[in-house]
């Protein structure tokens, strides 16, 4: 646990970072830092001294309202200057030199114009009034421009809330609409491969006949495979979101509880140098403590009063409280010190200033943390969403590519294979008929796929009557064949294996090795046939959701499918264990 000393470095190391940060943000001179350098100036940096009645210190506000309207005119190009620099450092030097030259320069300047045009003699006491200036220009001026640079940041990352949450919505038409198409375009691609199944069956069915139909299996699984890969950003939404935006919050709403230690630092920093001239120590020492005290019985009061209350009544409440702060200060100013007049009031006025600035600055801050904080939040689950909607909206063509590729084009292989040597009997073609029309039927309604290729030994049954097929598996690849995954990943294996066996040869027999490696991570599955290979263009789509596991080669006069099956948890889980199915590719979304 940190003991106290280091708590206490750390939190003015963290003060001393943000004001460094706020001096060298490239945006200290801001409306806001001239609004509250006027106020100063007119309220508490006017020169009174020797002053007597109302109208005199009246006077003496106007000399110092057009002594501050000259020095924001000579500070216009240090301003424009300050944006224009591109190094923080560069541009923290600019402004605390700036503020050390208005610092010295402001009351030389007060008392000038308060000589020339109302008859004022000099006040002198240059020392005190230039560490007034300094200390005001210096805890104040940052304060404010740090306060409106975390609303600029609350309101910049409110904006890129909207602007991303628009992109979402958008994308959400886009995937609904392209759903939608995808269900029209699979409707019509079952619609055309089910009438040429029927144009098959109606005429003369031979090998070449049911080759020709596979073929026209295959292109279509292929156009929808193509549609898969295509892009969401040209489907076009029917219609654009409006993002709405939320109302604007009360003066009163923005109101936080100020930190009072803060707000007696600031006070007390501006005034200081006043009070030494009016009391010396013992009257800096008393005033603190009194101002110590009624800014925690504020605080108090703000605490237990503000509780359970809505954000205006509370803003309401905060500065009641130090407008009551203000008014203690008064009432012992004029029981503690000779001052008189406007000089009195001054507390009135700067204490609940400084307490809105403080307060104000507490709520940008938060205001800013709680932005980026729902931003971060909504946009992951927003993208969570929108990432499960394109999946779902991908799903039917994974699904129908896989039934196409799969169940279709191998009833095709089977059905091929039986009618070379003889015209198919009635029921191989009732036969063929219902297991291509169960598929269709799942394409189109989303049935769960069976597989043929979970049971091994049922896989070899149903090709043994179309090859003839010679397995070899060794005794630690029967025992890993008997968990579910692994032998799923193996029957696809198989399955396309005994596909490209019929694809690639025009012999009937076929060979299946199943062994497992020196270290029993993995299986190793072969698939040969003799036969010779055609073409080197792009794998089916059989061989390509294997991955980089799998290899098709002509190793003499044999064509061998060859695939790795990881056995180890981390590794299977990285294989498609589920009959070709490959996990449905989700789109990246760019967010402003």
């Amino acid at each position: 646990m940190s003991t106290p000393p280091a708590r206490v470095r750390s939190r003015l190391t963290a003060v001393a970072g943000h004001w460094w940060e706020a001096v060298s943000s490239g945006r200290f001179f801001t409306r806001w830092t001239l609004l509250a350098s006027g106020v100063a100036a007119v309220l508490i940096l006017s020169p009174y001294g020797g002053l007597d009645g109302v109208t005199e210190h009246l006077a003496a506000m106007a000399a110092s309202l057009l002594a501050w309207l000259v020095i924001v005119v000579l500070v216009l190009p240090v301003a424009v200057a300050e944006r224009r620099l591109d190094s923080a450092l560069a541009r923290g030097v600019l402004v605390i030199g700036t503020l050390i030259a208005v610092s010295i320069a402001r009351p030389f300047l007060n008392d000038l114009t308060a000589s020339t045009l109302f008859g004022h003699e000099g006040t002198g006491e240059w020392l005190q009034r230039i560490a007034t200036n300094a200390l005001s220009w210096f805890a104040v001026l940052p304060l404010v421009a740090a306060s409106a640079a975390w609303y600029a940041d609350a309101k910049e990352s409110a904006n890129r809330l909207a602007a991303a949450l628009a992109v979402f919505d958008d994308l959400r038409g886009r995937v609904i609409r392209y759903g939608q198409q995808n269900a029209a375009l699979l409707t019509d691609a079952v619609a055309d491969v089910r009438r040429r199944r029927d144009a098959l069956l109606a005429g003369t069915i031979d090998f070449d006949a049911v080759r020709a139909f596979a073929d026209e299996v295959r292109a279509a699984s292929h156009r929808l495979d193509d549609r898969l890969r295509s892009r969401l950003d040209g489907v076009v939404d029917g219609g654009a979101a409006e993002t709405a935006r939320g109302p604007a919050v009360p003066f009163l709403a923005r109101l936080a509880r100020p930190n009072p230690l803060l707000v007696v630092v600031l006070y007390y920093l501006a005034s200081t140098p006043y009070t030494f001239v009016l009391g010396g120590i013992p009257l800096i020492l008393v005033a603190l403590a009194l101002l110590l005290l009624l800014a925690y019985a504020a605080d108090l009061v703000i605490r237990v009063a503000g509780r359970g209350h809505g954000p205006v009544l509370r803003g309401a409440i905060v500065l009641a409280s130090w407008v009551g702060v203000g008014v203690g200060i008064v009432l012992i100013g004029f029981l503690l010190t000779s001052a008189d007049g406007i000089v009195l009031a001054i507390p009135l006025v700067t204490v609940p200033a400084l307490a809105v600035v403080v307060g104000l600055t507490a709520d940008a801050v938060e205001r800013s943390r709680e932005q980026s904080r729902t931003l971060t939040e909504l946009l992951a689950h927003t993208d969570a969403l929108a990432t499960a909607q394109t999946a779902q909206a991908r799903e039917p063509l994974w699904r129908a590519v896989d039934l196409l590729h799969d169940r279709v084009q191998s009833r095709c292989v089977i059905f091929a294979a039986r009618v070379d040597d003889r015209p198919p009997t009635a029921e191989e073609i009732r036969r063929f008929r219902i297991d291509t029309e169960s598929a269709f039927a799942e394409i189109l309604v989303g049935a769960p796929e069976r597989s043929d290729t979970t049971d091994l030994d049922g896989l070899l049954a149903i090709w043994s009557g179309i090859l003839d097929v010679r397995a070899d598996i060794d005794a630690a690849a029967v025992v890993a064949l008997q968990d579910a995954e692994v032998a799923a990943a193996v029957g696809a294996v198989v399955s396309e294996g005994f596909v490209n066996a019929v694809k690639h040869s025009a012999a009937r027999a076929a060979r299946l090795s199943v062994s497992t490696s020196a270290d029993e991570s993995e299986l190793r599955v072969a698939v040969s046939s003799s036969g010779t290979l055609r073409g080197t263009g792009t794998p089916g789509l059989g061989l390509a959701s294997f991955g980089e596991r799998a290899h098709l080669r002509q190793v003499g006069d044999q064509v061998v499918l060859e695939v790795i099956v990881p056995l180890s948890h981390h590794e299977a889980t990285t294989f498609d264990t589920s009959h070709r199915r490959r996990r449905p590719p989700t789109m990246a979304v760019r967010v402003p």
